[in-house]
C-alpha cells in the first residue's frame, strides 16, 4: 500500500487542477507579457503571452500531452486551445488603455501553444479596433483577473518588450496599479 501513495498524491493534485478547469477555480499563477514590434509609430496589433506556473502546467501536460512527448502538436494543440475558449469572453484578462480610456481588442487569438522547460507558454495575437499612433497617444497594457482566480504577474524581464527599428526611441514606463486585480501597468509612447 505504501508504494501507491505517490501515485495517489499525484492523482489528487491532477484532479484538483482538472476541477479548476471545469469550475472549482483554484489559484493559478501566470506570467503575462506583451511584445510590440515597432517598425513604425502607428500600431494596430501586438503579441501577448501567458506562461503557466509549473504546478498548473504539469497537470495540463499530464492531461493533454497524449503521446507523452513533452510537446503539444496537431490535435493536442487544438484540444488545449478549445479548452481555453472560455477565456475569450474576458479577452484573456488583457487590460488595454489608450490615453487612459479602456479599449477592448477587436480580436484575441491563441496563435501558438508551446511546452518550454516543462511550463506551458501561450502566445496570443492581439488586434486593436483602431490604429494607435504612439507619437500622439499613450498605450497602457496590463493583465488582471477581476475575480481573483488567476494571479497574473509580469516576468522578471518586464511586462512589455519592444522590438523593431523604433524600439529605442519609444520608451515603456512601468507603474504600479491602483486597481486591486492588477499588479502593474506598462505605458508606451514615442517621442
Amino acid at each position: 500500500m505504501h508504494l501507491h501513495r505517490p501515485f495517489a498524491v499525484l492523482l489528487g493534485i491532477w484532479l484538483f487542477c482538472l476541477a479548476g478547469l471545469v469550475g472549482a477555480h483554484p489559484h493559478v499563477f501566470i506570467e503575462g507579457q506583451y511584445r510590440i514590434e515597432l517598425d513604425k509609430t502607428t500600431i494596430d496589433s501586438f503579441e501577448a503571452s501567458w506562461k503557466f506556473d509549473l504546478f498548473t502546467s504539469s497537470s495540463l501536460i499530464l492531461e493533454f500531452d497524449t503521446n507523452s512527448d513533452s510537446q503539444f502538436q496537431g490535435q493536442e494543440k487544438q484540444i488545449v486551445a478549445d479548452k481555453l475558449k472560455s477565456f475569450e469572453a474576458f479577452d484573456f484578462f488583457m487590460k488595454v488603455l489608450v490615453d487612459g480610456n479602456a479599449v477592448r481588442p477587436s480580436r484575441v487569438v491563441v496563435s501558438d501553444i508551446i511546452i518550454q522547460n516543462q511550463q506551458i507558454l501561450l502566445i496570443f495575437s492581439v488586434a486593436m479596433p483602431d490604429p494607435i499612433n504612439l507619437q500622439k497617444q499613450t498605450l497602457s497594457l496590463s493583465f488582471g483577473d477581476d475575480e481573483f482566480y488567476f494571479a497574473l504577474m509580469p516576468p522578471e524581464n518586464g511586462l512589455l518588450l519592444l522590438r523593431g527599428m523604433l524600439a529605442e526611441t519609444c520608451t515603456p514606463n512601468s507603474r504600479e496599479a491602483e486597481e486591486m486585480a492588477i499588479d502593474s501597468w506598462a505605458d508606451v509612447s514615442c517621442d
